[in-house]
């Protein structure tokens, strides 16, 4: 178990990490307001569990999109793309669970230290973290192709 950090990201996204073993990896989420989209993205071997605890979450799950709002759940089962985002002029928080946790925080870790999103810098993360995130085309074939070129 780790003791409560906080991760925090350029986009304005935090993390407040309330339990980190190899069997579950839990923090909550703090969306800023009016987020862009973010692409899809799929763990291998996690599954997630999402409770949206104030405000709005957009999600895409396999293919459905809907809105969640508070005290409202989902469960995105291992290997399923998917992405959420805040849509609201609110800001929103979400309790997150993975299960196992298998090289999660090392993504998000990596993830929150980058000093802004650019391409190359998201490419190397994910490339790093293969086992534990997988994007979604197109966005896969171009971490495929820039991947040759980073370490």
């Amino acid at each position: 178990m780790v003791a409560e950090r906080t991760l925090e990201s350029v986009t304005g996204e935090r993390m407040v990490i309330q339990e980190s073993t190899p069997d579950v990896l839990r923090f909550e989420r703090h969306l800023p307001p009016k987020q862009r989209p973010v692409p899809k993205v799929a763990h291998p071997t996690q599954e997630a569990h999402l409770k949206v605890l104030e405000g709005r979450l957009h999600a895409t799950v396999g293919g459905k999109t809907r809105d969640y709002g508070a005290g409202e759940s989902l469960t995105v089962p291992a290997g399923t793309f998917h992405s959420a985002w805040n849509v609201d002029a609110q800001p929103a928080r979400v309790l997150v669970e993975f299960s196992p946790a298998e090289g999660i925080l090392g993504f998000f870790d990596e993830m929150t230290g980058l000093t802004s999103m650019n391409l190359l810098g998201v490419v190397r993360v994910v490339k790093h973290h293969r086992d534990a995130v997988r994007l979604a085309a197109p966005y896969a074939q171009i971490v495929g192709l820039l991947g040759l070129f980073v370490r």
